[in-house]
Formats: C-alpha cells, sequence, structure tokens
C-alpha cells in the first residue's frame, strides 16, 4: 500500500512539473528521521536573491537568502535546516525528514536590475523530494530480512542435495569396487570330465 502510495504521489508530481530539465536533480527518496541536502546552483553570479520555494504551483515559501548573508526560513523548517554557502551557490541541509516534507523543491533567482523589474529565474539543484513513512521503513526492513532469510534456506537445501548426490556416488563406486576385487581372487572353475575318464578306465581294463 505504502508503495502504491509513493508512486501515485511522485507520479502526480512529476506529471505536473517541469524537473526533468537539466540541471535538477529529479526524484530523491528521503527516510523519515533522515536527511537531505539540496544543492541550488545558478550560472549568473549577480544574482541576489534566493527563494527555495516548495509545490507544484510553486507558492509554499521555505528560505529566503540574499547576498548579505541574512537568512529567513520558514516555522517549520527553522531548527533543522542549515545554510551553507553564498547566493548564488547554497547548500540546503534539512534534517529530521517527516512524511509532510515530500514535495518538489524549487531553487528560484532574483536579481535587482536598472529596469527595476526584478525578474525570476529557476536555477539548478530542484529536486523531487519523496519521505517514506516509518511504517513503510519497517516493512522494507522486514521484506529484506524475509528475502535473506529464505536465500539462506535455499542454499542450505541446495548444499543438502549435493552432498546427499556425492555420497551415493561414493557408495556405488565402493560397492563396484569391493566386487570386482572378490571376483579377481576366486578364479573359475572349469567343467571337468572326471566321472567319464574313469569309467574308460575300467574298460580298458
Amino acid at each position: 500500500m505504502c508503495a502504491a502510495l509513493f508512486r501515485l504521489i511522485t507520479a502526480l508530481l512529476v506529471c505536473s512539473s517541469a524537473l526533468s530539465g537539466v540541471g535538477n536533480n529529479g526524484v530523491v527518496q528521503g527516510h523519515f528521521g533522515g536527511s537531505v541536502t539540496i544543492q541550488c546552483r545558478h550560472p549568473d553570479q549577480r544574482q541576489d536573491f534566493l527563494y527555495l520555494v516548495r509545490g507544484v504551483s510553486e507558492d509554499d515559501q521555505v528560505l529566503v537568502k540574499n547576498k548579505k548573508h541574512n537568512s529567513s526560513i520558514k516555522a517549520e523548517f527553522k531548527k533543522r535546516t542549515q545554510v551553507n554557502g553564498d547566493v548564488p551557490n547554497v547548500d540546503i541541509f534539512i534534517t529530521n525528514l517527516t512524511v509532510e516534507d515530500t514535495g518538489a523543491y524549487w531553487c528560484i533567482y532574483q536579481k535587482f536590475t536598472p529596469s527595476m523589474d526584478f525578474p525570476k529565474t529557476k536555477g539548478s539543484g530542484s529536486v523531487l523530494l519523496v519521505v517514506a513513512g516509518p511504517q513503510c521503513d519497517k516493512s522494507t526492513q522486514a521484506d529484506q530480512s524475509q528475502r535473506s532469510y529464505d536465500l539462506a534456506l535455499v542454499l542450505i537445501a541446495i548444499f543438502v542435495i549435493v552432498l546427499f548426490i556425492i555420497c551415493m556416488v561414493v557408495i556405488i563406486w565402493l560397492k563396484r569396487k569391493i566386487s570386482s576385487v572378490r571376483g579377481a581372487k576366486e578364479p573359475r572353475r572349469l567343467p571337468t570330465n572326471d566321472v567319464y575318464e574313469d569309467m574308460r578306465a575300467t574298460i580298458r581294463r
């Protein structure tokens, strides 16, 4: 059930977004309680602001950082997010992941221009984060343990069968060897006509 849910979420988000574009990291699977690093990059070093936004519609602002090393982080991420680097090359490290963190994360940049239009552009490093719940993680571990146990049983069964075959071959070979040795020690007795010879001798007398 969990796997089907993950596939559904992934399909919907991927089909509704452009994360397959050049420079994006595509789908990243996180683990409940684990961490993820989002590496936002932009070829134009003149960018002044970095926005990390979440969601297909890009309306959930997670983080804002400017070139003056000031940053603002959303409350639910503040205690578990570290920001390293300077705009435009910034690494965003998020810890203690939960299922609610699942979503598309976009690296969006903005710079001041003489025309005062302040255009926003997407940088590279955007990801689709899918976080597995704790129950599904346990199910996955249980499945792996069961597969390992089944494999061990199969290997033991194969070993026993091979050992049995070898023993049977050795026993048959020993029986044939013993039979051939006994046959060699007992010379074959040729039929004789001793009775007839005695009768002939009596007649001659």
